[in-house]
């Protein structure tokens, strides 16, 4: 279980991982990796940040000692955090990795989430199969294929891989080419022509190698780049599309952003899906869903880190939801 999580925490940091090949490096770009380090009971240090000449970023952590966590909340423009130790039920918390229960519920730490029909601040408080109802603010049935979502909970209202489309719950990658689509993954082609607000054909990357990928370099990243959808074959800026800095390697690497229509992007959505049905408490939809909107966001490739930041949760769901909670606020450090 320690190497799914340490996988998916390579997913959360929304980046490229290292790979074979190379590709030149320009300073211009601000660019930030992941690695780990081991817990010094000394120091007591979970969490590092640091920037050198060329502005690239290393992000370090380690795993606190059991009965501790460490608080990610406090990550943005943090340069160190420390575990702190864990509190019980009834005391105050803004995450579910500060409480012992792995369980924050109204503002406290709990020993067991909301059920249906009781008030909560948001959706993550809730057991798994409910969301919390914009309009009552109470814990719900999520909605089932073909009825209306939450216009105010878009991403949790919909059952487990349902996803949101035109106002009601959809089957993902369902709608053939030309079917009109305002959430590209109710497309089987994962890709939406915005013009014309209909699933189309999605661009492939040329060129990629037995990785799937291919370097670049972000001087000439139209040259490097380029696409085929259909039979035309056209440039990555052409589709807003950038050579992509890598955020798992102590080696600066580029590469092109990934198509809607190659198989690791493909593979990668697959594997989202699979996790929407999975009980993650604290893992936001929303955070997928703006890693793959966000084409700057493509996980290319991905390698495993040997630690990963949680506190000992008592789950595989809540290791998971705790991870990706991290990861949400250092995307927001580093962009």
């Amino acid at each position: 279980m320690q190497n799914l999580n340490c996988l998916i925490f390579v997913f959360a940091l929304l980046s490229p991982a290292l790979c074979a090949g190379s590709a030149s490096y320009s300073s211009h770009r601000k660019c930030s990796y992941a690695a780990c380090f081991t817990y010094n009971p000394d120091e007591n240090l979970c969490y590092s940040a640091a920037t050198d000449a060329s502005l690239y970023t290393s992000y370090k952590f380690a795993v606190c000692p059991a009965g501790t966590y460490c608080d990610y909340n406090l990550i943005r423009g943090a340069t160190q955090l420390f575990c702190q130790p864990a509190k019980e039920a009834g005391d105050a918390c803004t995450s579910y990795m500060q409480c012992k229960s792995q369980m924050c519920v109204n503002g406290k730490c709990s020993t067991r989430r909301a059920r249906f029909g009781e008030t909560v601040q948001k959706s993550t408080e809730c057991n798994q199969g409910l969301f919390m109802s914009s309009a009552s603010e109470k814990c719900t049935r999520q909605i089932s294929a073909g009825f209306a979502c939450d216009s105010g909970s878009v991403y949790y209202s919909c059952k487990g891989r349902l996803v949101c489309n035109g106002g009601y719950c959809w089957q993902p990658m369902s709608l053939a080419n030309g079917a009109a689509a305002q959430n590209y993954q109710v497309c089987k082609s994962l890709y939406i022509n915005k013009t014309a607000g209909q699933c189309a054909v999605a661009p492939k990357l040329i060129g990629v190698g037995t990785n799937g990928m291919k370097g670049c370099s972000v001087d000439t990243v139209d040259t490097d780049c380029r696409y085929a959808v259909g039979d035309n074959i056209v440039s990555a800026s052409s589709l807003n599309k950038t050579c992509a800095c890598t955020r798992y390697s102590s080696s600066v690497r580029y590469y092109c952003e990934l198509g809607e229509g190659d198989d690791l992007f493909i593979s990668n959505f697959k594997q989202y899906l699979t996790f929407l049905e999975t009980d993650v408490r604290g893992m936001s939809k929303l955070s997928w869903a703006s890693r793959f909107s966000d084409p700057v966001s493509y996980i290319q490739q991905y390698d495993e880190l040997p630690c990963a930041p949680y506190y000992s949760a008592t789950s595989a769901g809540e290791k998971v939801g705790a991870v990706l909670a991290v990861a949400i606020v250092l995307v927001l450090a580093i962009v």
